[in-house]
């Protein structure tokens, strides 16, 4: 069996704005490269739909890609990714936002800025955020 290993996902998803048009059509790459920065890697965070029966980020989980491969397997090609999962914690009563952690405890002694989401131990998910959100990022 041959496996093939990506750095990179593309997601295709309907968000309709001015920047996507009427057609409403928007992609966006999420990259899981390890040679990202000069060697320091880069591992982006998504969402992965968990539980189909839900609304809006109820039915998402927050992941971070490490790696995509994709294998086939009696005629029948797979598409898979390796993610680290975080789990929620706790609902931030002065914000409004959702915190979620590290599924398992990471140990990171040196600590860079590429290093953020494996030091700290708990992240915002901010509830607020639309389909627009992924606009105002740089």
């Amino acid at each position: 069996m041959h496996v093939s290993v990506f750095h990179h996902a593309v997601s295709t998803f309907y968000a309709p704005s001015e920047l996507a048009e009427t057609t409403g059509m928007h992609r966006e790459l999420l990259r899981c490269n390890p040679d990202w920065n000069s060697g320091k890697g880069r591992y982006d965070p998504c969402f992965v739909m968990t539980n189909p029966t839900e609304i809006g980020l109820d039915a998402l989980t927050v992941a971070r890609l490490r790696v995509c491969i994709s294998f086939t397997y009696e005629g029948v090609q797979h598409e898979c990714a390796l993610v680290e999962w975080f789990e929620r914690d706790v609902l931030d009563v002065e914000t409004g936002m959702l915190t979620v952690r590290h599924e398992l405890d990471a140990d990171d002694e040196d600590h860079e800025h590429t290093d953020t989401l494996d030091r700290l131990e708990r992240f915002y998910v901010n509830w607020y955020a639309d389909y627009h959100a992924h606009e105002h990022l740089l």
